[in-house]
């Protein structure tokens, strides 16, 4: 038979047992938050190093702006170009001029965005370059006729009409000339 005091000894035991395995419990949750924290830490840096390009062209004098733009690559200067009509007020227009001096190989890089664009905030954009590409006159679009059917389809397609009219005007531009 068990005596008291043992009693209590087991109980005290069994006390302290479940008192370890509740730190242990806690130190693994924390483990797991540290980790998971870092996580999303590491990826939301990921993130705003890919914007990090657009957010410090903008913070530059305009001039400098204007100096660096044509030195970026191609992919950048349209990332920059989108990033200034998208997320800044007043949007920044200017550049899509700038942007269409790069001739063929833009309307080469435009075309695949176009292709994967489905709002008409991103295909107005691009129809803009390809309008100062037509103008500037760095690359012959009319011999195009893919590029054409998918503006053709991208600009039907599109829901706004103040922006659809731009689109169309751009267009009517572009393979009237």
């Amino acid at each position: 038979m068990t005596t008291y005091p043992q009693k209590l000894e087991r109980i005290r035991l069994a006390r302290s047992y479940s008192k370890g395995a509740i730190r242990l419990v806690r130190a693994i949750e924390t483990v797991v938050f540290i980790l998971v924290a870092t996580s999303l830490s590491q990826s939301g840096c990921a993130w705003s190093r890919s914007r990090s390009i657009e957010t410090e062209f903008f913070k530059l004098p305009l001039e400098e702006q204007y100096r660096r733009f044509a030195n970026y690559s191609y992919g950048a200067q349209y990332d920059i170009y989108t990033y200034g009509c998208d997320k800044l007020e007043p949007p920044e227009l200017s550049l899509a001029k700038t942007f269409a001096a790069g001739g063929e190989p833009v309307a080469t890089l435009l075309t695949e965005k176009l292709k994967e664009a489905n709002d008409d905030r991103a295909i107005v954009n691009i129809v803009s370059v390809l309008y100062w590409i037509n103008r500037l006159n760095t690359f012959d679009l009319r011999d195009d006729v893919g590029l054409k059917a998918l503006l053709t389809r991208k600009i039907d397609a599109m829901k706004i009409d103040e922006w659809k009219q731009i689109a169309e005007r751009d267009f009517k531009e572009i393979y009237s000339s």
